[in-house]
This record gives C-alpha cells, structure tokens and sequence, in this order.
C-alpha cells in the first residue's frame, strides 16, 4: 500500500512512521508499505505499479504464458511488462519479481482505454495484460485457423551485395512455397546469401516467411535485383535445367559457387544461362518431365555441401 492509501484509512506521514518503528509496518520504499508477515503477491503489485506507470501491463511472452500458451516460453520466465511511461521497476517489484520494463506503445489510444489489453480473465480487479481478440487475431493471418500466436518484426535493411558468398540465385520464381522452402534448404546446407532477381516472389510475404520456417534470419536476402547486378559476383554462376547440361553426379561443381533456379514453368531465362559458367540438371529416371524447383534446389544444394 502506498502513503495515499493509508492517508484514506486516517493515517498520517507520521503516524505511519511510528508504525514502522513499532514494527506493525514495513517500509518497502519511500512511500510504499507492507504488513510485517505478509508476502508480496504478484496481482496486487502490479495493480499497485500500475498506479504510477501509465498504459502498465504484462505483455509479450509473460502475457502467452499468463494464458496458458507455454510453447517456446521458458520455465521460469522473466515478467515483461509494458507502458508508455520512462521509467525502472522499483527494487521492492524486481528482488520478488524477476521482471523488466519497456517504453512502448502501438496504438493511439488512452490511459483509460488501452488498445487489446484487458484485466486478466476479464477478473475485476486484476492486473491489466494484453489480449487480442479472436477476430481481429484471425484478421491479421492468411491462415483459416491460425495458431494464437504472432510477433512484430521490422523487415531488415537489405546488405551490400557479398561477392564471394555461396548463394542462390531465384530468378522469376512466383510460387511462394516454392520461395519458402529454398530458403529453408539454403539456410541448412550452408548457402550465405540469397538474390532474388525482379519478378520473384516478395521474399518477405507471409507466405514465404511461414515456408522459409525461420530461414530468413540465418541468411542474407536481397531481392528485386536486375540480372546485371550479378557482375557483381566473384564466385561462378552454375545454372539449372530440366533437359539439358552436365548430369548433376558427374559435374565438376566449383566451390563456392551460386547457383540459378529459374521460373517453375519456363527455368532459367536464356539470358541468364548464358552468364553461367556451368549448367547441370538432374537425371530423372521415372520419366517425369521435371522436378518441382524446390525440390531440385533441395538435391543440388546437397550435392554441393557434400563435396565440400
């Protein structure tokens, strides 16, 4: 409780002073008292800090752990707690509740109204946390029945060009899992940097983030690229075909290379396999016309890493 609340139970600055000398208070912090024998409880705290931090309450992973949604979330997580306010947690807060504090705010809105936060289990009473409401949830995925959970993140400022990087080369693919997935490859077999050239898939549209699995953040992406920018490699093109080149098994794969997978319907540009330094395709022995372009990235990008 704080000086206030004791001022509205009768009792004075001094009176509370000789409380605490007489032992029948304990002083927490200026202004802030507690009952001898009591633990501090978590709920009443934060109703407490939220008197003194405007737009206070749990959110990020304290708020997914809060509501039962555990996965990804340590066993003893630190308390994340949000307002618009600068400020630090005061220590009689943190030495019982392992916690920290941002300044942040996402919406324009008001202390008395905040924006998808909400007493805890729509409790009277209970510490504000944030919640989002299903529908506005399932408003902001391209899925039917969207997992509960969601982050922000700030689309990365694209680096300089690596010249002598193992990389891939996407030239016009439109399918978004097909972009997805050979990130996922080139992420796992050691390729360092992709470029997608103009009239490739966004590599950062929802559809390629949820194929690419996490793949976007171990790599280097930069896309919307003219075919000329890749005079600016060091390392030799080898590109791809369905029908013809040196069979994939046989050839002499340079080390580091960049490799081209092109249009799922019409391969790589003619343009571009003229730039190639070496051009490979994949024996098909079922007789199927082609592989899906995923799938061949998948195998060549194996084939390089296991020569290495």
């Amino acid at each position: 409780m704080t000086s206030g609340d004791l001022a509205t139970l009768g009792i004075s600055a001094d009176l509370a002073v000789h409380y605490v000398r007489a032992g029948w208070l304990t002083r927490l912090a200026r202004g802030v008292f507690g009952r001898p024998n009591d633990t501090l409880a978590l709920h009443p705290s934060l109703l407490l800090l939220q008197r003194r931090f405007t737009g206070l309450h749990v959110g990020g992973k304290s708020a997914l752990d809060w509501y039962g949604v555990r996965q990804y979330v340590s066993q003893q997580p630190m308390l994340h707690l949000y307002g618009w306010t600068a400020g630090r947690l005061p220590e009689w807060f943190t030495e019982r509740f392992p916690a920290e504090y941002h300044r942040k705010r996402l919406f324009d809105e008001q202390p008395d109204a905040l924006l998808h936060v909400g007493p805890f289990e729509q409790r009277s009473g209970a510490p504000q946390v944030s919640v989002l409401a299903d529908p506005v949830f399932k408003s902001l995925s391209g899925l039917g029945s969207p997992a509960a959970i969601g982050f922000l993140v700030d689309v990365p400022v694209a680096p300089a060009l690596d010249a002598v990087a193992a990389s891939v080369v996407l030239d016009r693919l439109q399918d978004a899992g097909n972009v997805g997935s050979i990130l996922r490859s080139a992420a796992a077999l050691g390729v360092a940097q992709v470029l997608a050239l103009k009239g490739t898939a966004a590599l950062w549209s929802p559809k390629v983030l949820r194929a690419g699995m996490g793949a976007h953040f171990a790599l280097h992406l930069i896309e919307g690229l003219d075919e000329t920018a890749l005079a600016g490699l060091r390392v030799p093109l080898v590109g791809t075909s369905s029908h013809g080149g040196s069979l994939l098994r046989d050839a002499a794969l340079p080390r580091p290379c960049a490799w081209v997978f092109g249009h799922e319907g019409q391969g790589v540009s003619a343009a571009l396999q003229a730039r190639c330094t070496l051009t490979v395709r994949i024996p098909q022995p079922g007789g199927e016309e082609s592989l899906n372009v995923a799938a061949a990235a998948a195998i060549c990008l194996y084939e390089s890493a296991v020569r290495q």
